[in-house]
């Protein structure tokens, strides 16, 4: 009889004096990998089956980052600060009734998001202009915005990050009409 097939008898015999057993395990959400940037933050709970005294997990970390707010059920990961690589971390919770199983998430890390448009394309007055911004690193999708100051009047951002609209024609203010037109009367006919 080959090893395997008595290791499956000897391990079905000893499960057969055993009566109902019921296995305490736990499951994760999110269970699906996470990706995250530079000092995000995400919340993990497990659910813990077939514990009677409800007992929870005991949270554990391989990798970088750091566990805050952690209860029998829940616990806050937080991405390092100044990721330069991306990295692999998990969160592992394993049932305080059953050390035998665990349940884990996965946890990308990415190196903060850097602009790459150094320059940004002529615009014409009157004339429809859009141009779409790009980044390297960090998660995607992005959301862009304004941090300070403003566009051009009739050009706005989408949080997409396109820039777009018509610049309209400049209007000089009176005070600059008045100077140009002193000036141009000063000139000899």
């Amino acid at each position: 009889m080959p090893k395997f097939a008595r290791f499956s008898l000897l391990l079905l015999a000893a499960l057969a004096g055993c009566g109902n057993t019921t296995i305490i395990y736990d499951t994760l959400s999110p269970s699906a990998t996470q990706s995250l940037d530079s000092g995000q933050s995400v919340t993990v709970t497990a659910t813990v089956f077939n514990d009677p005294s409800n007992s929870g997990v005991a949270w554990s970390l391989n990798g970088a980052g750091t566990l805050t707010s952690v209860t029998s059920t829940s616990v806050v990961y937080t991405a390092p600060s100044g990721v330069s690589a991306a990295a692999a971390t998990s969160i592992v919770a394993t049932p305080v009734k059953n050390t035998l199983y665990a349940a884990a998430v996965e946890i990308l890390l990415e190196p903060a998001p850097v602009i790459t448009t150094l320059t940004l394309p002529n615009g014409t007055i009157n004339i429809s202009y859009s141009t779409q911004l790009s980044a390297s690193g960090g998660t995607i999708p992005f959301t862009w915005s304004i941090a300070s100051g403003t566009l051009p009047a009739g050009l706005s951002l989408s949080s997409a990050g396109v820039i777009s609209g018509t610049r309209p024609t400049l209007q000089p203010s009176r005070s600059r009409l008045r100077k140009l037109l002193r000036w141009w009367s000063m000139l000899p006919p």
